[in-house]
């Protein structure tokens, strides 16, 4: 699995082909389905869709989790774009008593998309689970800190997806 892995982001870091904006500056490709690891799904499967030139919309689902959320992708030259993005996430524990928590993201990142569809997210930010959402359990003491009266968490916060935009 990390030999495949390696394989498509070196393939979507080598090819150098034609960009996926045409001659008036409009996308060719809208909708992207994609692996993601760590992210708002941890591990899961994400569908996002411009819904113009700057602004895409994310769906994402995994095991134990649900994320949705938005990416402004402010410089767009043919095949890579940066962006920055907000997402809120949430994520259920089967294996505490109580253990689910939302997070809300903010990511800063780079997509690269190749002529034939193959797109990579790389994005690193951080993460914030305010204490009026986030329910503090036995099972939550190494994201928070051991300190159970801490009213909200910052965490450093990232994800790589590699899909296929249509």
């Amino acid at each position: 699995m990390k030999a495949l892995y390696i394989f498509l982001i070196f393939v979507g870091i080598t090819t150098n082909l034609f960009g996926t904006l045409n001659e008036q500056g409009e996308r060719t490709t809208n909708s992207t389905i994609s692996l993601e690891l760590g992210g708002g799904t941890v591990l899961g499967v994400s569908y996002n869709y411009f819904l113009n030139k700057n602004l895409e919309l994310e769906l994402g689902l995994g095991p134990l989790s649900l994320t949705s959320g938005f990416k402004y992708h402010f410089y767009i030259n043919d095949n890579f774009t940066t962006y920055m993005s907000i997402n809120a996430s949430y994520y259920s524990d089967i294996f505490c008593d109580d253990g689910s928590f939302s997070i809300f993201s903010s990511l800063i990142g780079l997509r690269y998309e190749t002529d034939f569809g193959l797109t990579t997210y790389l994005g690193i930010g951080v993460a914030f689970a305010p204490s009026h959402i986030h329910k503090v359990t036995e099972c939550d003491d190494d994201w928070l800190g051991n300190d159970k009266k801490i009213e909200a968490a910052f965490r450093p916060y990232g994800g790589l997806k590699i899909g296929y935009a249509f």
